[in-house]
């Protein structure tokens, strides 16, 4: 219990009064009697920067050690902070190192959390421990992705800072788009094809957030472009045709993913390619590109059965506009297998029916059959090749499916999703 000369001695150290301390200790008055928190002098000038209180303190036998009944020991208290003085006295002085308070948290935690770098960087020095778990589980690393601090976090993966799978702190890089810490993740190990609790990998998070920056980060890194969520099977196509904030980047997008070997007729869970996926979604400037990237349009899908009038990819393209028809035919749709709908909302009048009917029925021409061939051989490589080829720009274009114009349209009102079948 406090006697009238402790709190004369917490008064005047609060008050920087180094004076009086001296005097009240001299006259008797104990250094290690806390409060009714066991809150010592020394915890009390650590906590205020009382560095020569300290001192004095320590050489007339205060415990740099003494904890409170929140088991703070003084080091916590100066590093969390950012005393870096403080700490340097105490630790000098015997304090130890990584003391858990009632929350399991070092020192090393604290300082970490209110980013005080150097404070982490003389505690590591001393062997503070970079690797301890909170009573939550979580680890210094943690606190500083989560703080976005990129100069914290290198510090601590530079002291051997281990990355905890769990916490998925990739993800949260790419979720708050911040590069930078995706960056030096992937530098120090972090696995780029690791799933979430949601089933997504940083490349799925990377494309649902139409960051391209980091989506080429990620495949530098070896994000592979096929991987799918576990969940939906979905695949990094599937959700960039399916988020309409993505439209604008999908050409610049998919020619990325096509020079890291994307599958580009990769089936969904429900049978879907992201060709046919971009139909049902009616993402018209999303199908025209994978068309020209190589996508398969004879490629079989699971047609859903609460969806007959949709039961073809011709059913699916011919609401949409006609110069998608026009170019989903000439890339090799086999006709042959398609029924021309008849469908109360198209009427035989409309000239793209009549053209389809008419290329039923007749042969293509030789300059058709030519570039099918071309592009059957060159498969998803279509986007990266045929540009580099040392033929006339007219020939790439024809090549490209560039001749057919499909008019640039904002994407239909659509319900997206399974709940649409």
């Amino acid at each position: 219990m406090s006697t009238s000369l402790e709190i004369q001695l917490m008064e005047a150290i609060r008050e920087s009064q180094i004076d009086i301390v001296q005097s009240l200790i001299d006259k008797g008055c104990k250094v290690n009697v806390g409060d009714m928190d066991n809150l010592t002098p020394l915890h009390l000038a650590a906590m205020k920067d009382r560095y020569c209180i300290a001192e004095l303190l320590i050489a007339r036998g205060a415990n740099v050690n003494q904890k409170t009944t929140d088991k703070m020991a003084p080091l916590h208290y100066a590093a969390v902070r950012g005393f870096c003085e403080m700490v340097a006295l105490l630790l000098g002085c015997g304090a130890v190192v990584d003391p858990l308070d009632a929350n399991d948290r070092t020192p090393l935690m604290l300082a970490v959390i209110r980013d005080h770098v150097d404070v982490v960087e003389l505690l590591v020095r001393h062997g503070a421990k970079v690797n301890i778990e909170e009573i939550h589980g979580y680890t210094p690393l943690c606190e500083a992705v989560w703080n976005k601090s990129v100069e914290m976090a290198g510090l601590l993966l530079r002291a051997g800072a281990k990355q905890t799978q769990s916490q998925n702190l990739l993800h949260y890089a790419v979720l708050h788009r911040h590069t930078a810490m995706a960056e030096l993740l992937l530098s120090h190990g972090a696995y780029p094809n690791l799933r979430d609790d949601q089933g997504d990998t940083p490349l799925l998070r990377a494309i649902t957030c139409c960051h391209l920056d980091m989506v080429r980060l990620l495949l530098r890194y070896d994000a592979n472009p096929n991987f799918t969520n576990s969940v939906t099977s979905k695949t990094p196509l599937h959700q960039a045709v399916r988020v309409p904030s993505c439209d604008a980047m999908f050409q610049e997008l998919l020619e990325l993913l096509c020079q890291y070997n994307v599958d580009l007729d990769q089936a969904d869970g429900v049978g879907l390619t992201p060709f046919i996926d971009a139909l049902y979604c009616k993402n018209v400037n999303g199908a025209a590109a994978l068309v020209r990237a190589g996508a398969d349009v004879n490629k079989s899908c699971t047609i859903p059965s609460s969806s007959p009038h949709l039961s073809s990819t011709l059913r699916l393209a011919i609401i949409l506009p006609d110069s998608l028809v026009h170019l989903i035919v000439v890339a090799g749709l086999d006709l042959s297998k398609q029924e021309v709908p008849e469908l109360p909302s198209v009427k035989d009048t409309k000239p793209i029916i009549g053209w389809v009917r008419h290329m039923k029925t007749n042969p293509r021409c030789l300059a058709d059959w030519c570039r099918l061939k071309i592009r059957s051989y060159l498969g998803n490589r279509a986007l990266v090749v045929i540009p580099t080829l040392h033929i006339p720009q007219s020939l790439k274009k024809f090549l490209l499916y560039q001749d057919i114009v499909v008019e640039k349209v904002e994407r239909f009102s659509f319900v997206c999703g399974r709940d649409r079948f």
